[in-house]
């Protein structure tokens, strides 16, 4: 009985994972073809597992002014319907910006 909870419990956490990301994705893409940023990376358990109920979406965005960030925050949130941490590539420091460019989800 447990484990059939705990299987659903994990069939319904990767469906809403898979909205979610679907969702940022679209969004994401939505940024580049707009010229608001030129690349975008998921990143954290969304991208690399461990999806549960306390996530949020990390999405890391390259050549992203800062004056749009606000609305690329808000873009971007209103997608997926959580949570979006959102950072810029080039505020990162040097090792999890390599981490991002190797091991990340490309976004658009």
């Amino acid at each position: 009985m447990l484990t059939a909870r705990a299987d659903a419990r994990a069939a319904r956490w990767s469906a809403e994972c898979a909205r979610v990301v679907s969702a940022a994705r679209a969004a994401c893409e939505a940024l580049v073809r707009d010229g608001v940023v030129d690349a975008a990376w998921l990143v954290g358990s969304a991208a690399w597992g461990g999806w549960g109920e306390r996530s949020d979406v990390d999405v890391v965005v390259r050549a992203l002014d800062p004056r749009d960030f606000v609305a690329a925050w808000d873009r971007l949130g209103d997608a997926a319907g959580v949570h979006v941490d959102l950072l810029r590539i080039e505020e990162l420091a040097d090792g999890f910006r390599a981490r991002v460019e190797r091991d990340g989800v490309r976004m658009a």
